[in-house]
C-alpha cells in the first residue's frame, strides 16, 4: 500500500468510528427531561423512524432530526406554508404527510413531494384536510376532517372509504388499530355541533360500532386514543374534562381520571412493550384555570393509579410518543420538542 492509500485510511478511520458511534446511544440517557429544539415551532404530530424523529409543524413544514445525536440538528423537509397534522414513514422508507390541503407522499427521502390521495376527496373537487395516520398488518388507515375515514392496501398509492364520506360531520378523526389484533380498532372523532364519535371496529375497519354520547356521559371532545399493546381487552380514549379506559374491548367504558383542574386530554401514549404502562397529557381548558402549563400524568397498572410527573413544560402539549425500546417519551408542545427518559 502505498503513503497516500495508507493516509487516507488513517483519516477516514476515526470518521467512520465516529459515525457508527453516533448512529445510536452505546447507553440508556439519564433519566429526566431534555429540549430538543424547535422552541419558534408549533409542532402537531411526531414519528420515529430510528434514528430519526420526524415532526409536523402547523404552516412551517415537516422536520427531520437524528436523535441518536446528543444535540439532534433539525431539517426542513419542505412543506411550508401548510398545516402539518401527522406523519407515517412507510417500511419501503416512503413518507405520508397529512396536510390540511390533502396528503402528500416522497418516495426520495423528503427531497420531493407529489399529492397522493387518489380516493380522499370531499364534495365535488375539494380536498379533504388529512388528520392522522395508522398502520398494522400491511394496511394504512387515513383520518380526516369531514370527509370519513381510509384504507390504503398498495402502500399508500390508492385509497377507499371504510367509514363515512364526503359532507361526514365529524372532525379530527384520530384511529388505533391494536398491534395484537388488527382486526380490533378504536376511532374517536368529534363535531362542532358538539356530537362525539367513540366507535369501535372488530373486523379490520369494514363495519363500525357505538357506543357514543351515552358512554362518555357528558364528557366532549374525544381527540386521543391509546391501546395496551399486549392485553387486548384495554384501551384508553381521552376527552374534554376526563380520561376514559375499557377493559372489555370497548364493549363499555368508564372515567379513571377526572382531575379537578379542567383538562382536556389531548394527547396519550401507551408504552409498546410493557402492559399496562402509559402515559397521558392534559391541558387546561377552563379560563379560570390557576395555570396554563399542561398535566402529565403516567401509569404502571393500566389506569388503577395515575400519577402527575413533574415536567418543565410550559406550553400546551399536542402529541405523546413513546420510543420504548430506549425508554424515552417525545413530547410534542406548542413551542417545541421535549425529550423524557424514564
Amino acid at each position: 500500500m502505498n503513503f497516500r492509500a495508507t493516509l487516507a485510511v488513517l483519516l477516514a478511520f476515526p470518521i467512520l468510528v465516529l459515525g457508527c458511534a453516533d448512529d445510536g446511544p452505546s447507553r440508556p440517557p439519564e433519566k429526566g427531561w431534555y429540549f430538543l429544539g424547535l422552541e419558534q415551532h408549533q409542532v402537531t404530530g411526531l414519528e420515529l423512524a430510528w434514528p430519526y424523529l420526524y415532526a409536523c409543524t402547523a404552516r412551517e413544514g415537516l422536520f427531520r432530526a437524528r436523535v441518536s445525536r446528543t444535540n439532534p440538528k433539525w431539517h426542513c423537509l419542505g412543506l411550508d406554508e401548510e398545516w402539518c397534522n401527522d406523519v407515517e414513514v412507510l417500511a419501503d422508507g416512503a413518507i405520508l404527510v397529512g396536510l390540511t390541503s390533502g396528503l402528500q407522499r416522497s418516495d426520495d427521502n423528503g427531497l420531493t413531494w407529489a399529492l397522493s390521495d387518489s380516493g380522499i376527496r370531499g364534495d365535488g373537487d375539494r380536498r379533504c384536510r388529512v388528520t392522522c395516520f395508522a398502520s398494522c398488518a400491511g394496511a394504512i388507515f387515513a383520518g380526516t376532517d369531514q370527509c370519513g375515514l381510509y384504507k390504503s392496501t398498495d402502500n399508500g398509492l390508492s385509497w377507499a372509504l371504510i367509514w363515512g364520506g364526503p359532507g361526514f360531520g365529524y372532525e379530527h378523526l384520530q384511529i388505533q388499530p391494536h398491534p395484537a389484533d388488527c382486526a380490533l380498532m378504536f376511532n374517536v372523532g368529534y363535531s362542532a355541533r358538539g356530537f362525539n364519535a367513540l366507535q369501535v371496529s372488530r373486523d379490520s375497519g369494514e363495519t363500525w360500532q357505538g357506543p357514543q354520547e351515552a358512554e362518555l356521559r357528558g364528557f366532549s371532545f374525544p381527540s386521543a386514543v391509546a391501546v395496551d399493546p399486549v392485553d387486548t381487552d384495554i384501551a384508553y380514549v381521552g376527552t374534554r374534562g376526563a380520561l376514559f379506559r375499557t377493559t372489555d374491548r370497548g364493549e363499555s367504558w368508564e372515567v379513571v381520571l377526572r382531575p379537578p383542574e379542567g383538562l382536556w386530554f389531548a394527547a396519550l401514549a401507551h408504552d409498546k412493550e410493557v402492559s399496562g404502562h402509559m402515559f397521558a397529557a392534559g391541558n387546561p381548558y377552563q379560563r379560570a384555570a390557576p395555570s396554563t402549563a399542561p398535566y402529565l400524568y403516567e401509569t404502571l397498572d393500566a389506569g388503577q393509579t395515575l400519577e402527575i410527573v413533574e415536567t418543565p413544560v410550559a406550553n400546551p402539549i399536542t402529541h405523546l410518543l413513546s420510543d420504548s425500546s430506549h425508554r424515552i417519551l417525545f413530547v410534542a408542545t406548542t413551542g417545541g420538542i421535549f425529550k423524557y427518559a424514564y
